[in-house]
């Protein structure tokens, strides 16, 4: 298995990031794709790619990573340059109206210009949305919006950690995106309207992740998580759609693989 997003680049395991990439393989998760939040980070995802062959990097910046001045184009675009081999997505980007939506017009334009870049270098993206506790699905019609400008037509990737409901993740699908699910699907009060999306969502549309260090799946909720959960996740989806494990391990692996065009 492949987990499409995770951030062994964060502070969380800096002392022994090793031991959890070993313990992934040592349950079937091949490879670990560390995702970039800020300059920093992505570029402490590109230096555990280039230490373990079983990670992979994405560069971008957060949108609540964005008033804290790192952002900064043409230092994620030399990332890009000096690491193609290494560097698989933009990401992780997007819009996010949960804690503040004073910077909403900042997160647009800076958003764009990371998807510009993405098209620059044919690059998937790795999708954020939030929205706030009283429109919780406005964030997801915006980024929808904004995806669906002529001038980024073609433009692939995955919308990761979604929290939306079908009739949002069927718009997404229709655009050529792929869904990706998190530890939340194994939590006992787990939405109806997310139960329904991994129900709909067809086998070959959605992807595996842990968000690591967050949202770690029962029976580990509340600890910190790692890409050793993985399998837990996919048990709990296969469950739900009624197919076996090595069925939804197998189809997940091969869209990841097509879509951050892994060997």
């Amino acid at each position: 298995m492949i987990d499409t997003h995770a951030h062994l680049n964060f502070e969380n395991f800096s002392s022994d990031y090793s031991e959890v990439i070993k313990r992934s393989l040592e349950n079937n998760v091949r490879l670990i794709i560390n995702v970039g939040t800020n300059l920093v980070t992505s570029q402490k995802a590109v230096d555990l790619a280039e230490e373990n062959e079983s990670c992979r990097a994405t560069v971008g910046c957060h949108p609540l990573e964005i008033e804290e001045g790192n952002f900064d184009l043409e230092q994620y675009r030399n990332l890009i340059i000096e690491n193609q081999n290494k560097v698989k997505a933009v990401g992780e980007i997007g819009l996010d109206y949960y804690y503040s939506q004073k910077e909403k017009v900042q997160q647009k334009e800076i958003l764009i210009r990371q998807i510009s870049l993405a098209q620059e270098f044919k690059l998937p993206l790795i999708l954020h949305c939030r929205g706030d506790k009283e429109k919780p699905f406005e964030a997801y019609q915006e980024l929808l919006e904004i995806l669906k400008k002529d001038s980024f037509s073609g433009i692939k990737g995955v919308a990761h950690c979604f929290g939306a409901n079908w009739s949002l993740a069927k718009k997404f699908l229709d655009l050529g995106f792929l869904i990706s699910f998190t530890g939340i699907v194994t939590f006992k009060n787990a939405g109806d309207q997310l139960l329904e999306v991994v129900k709909k969502v067809p086998l070959d549309k959605f992807l595996l992740e842990t968000d690591s260090p967050y949202l770690a799946p029962a029976p580990y909720r509340g600890q910190r998580n790692e890409p050793s959960y993985i399998p837990l996740i996919a048990q709990r989806i296969a469950d739900l759609k009624e197919v076996s494990l090595e069925e939804v391990s197998k189809v997940t692996t091969l869209s990841a693989q097509k879509l951050f065009n892994l060997s």
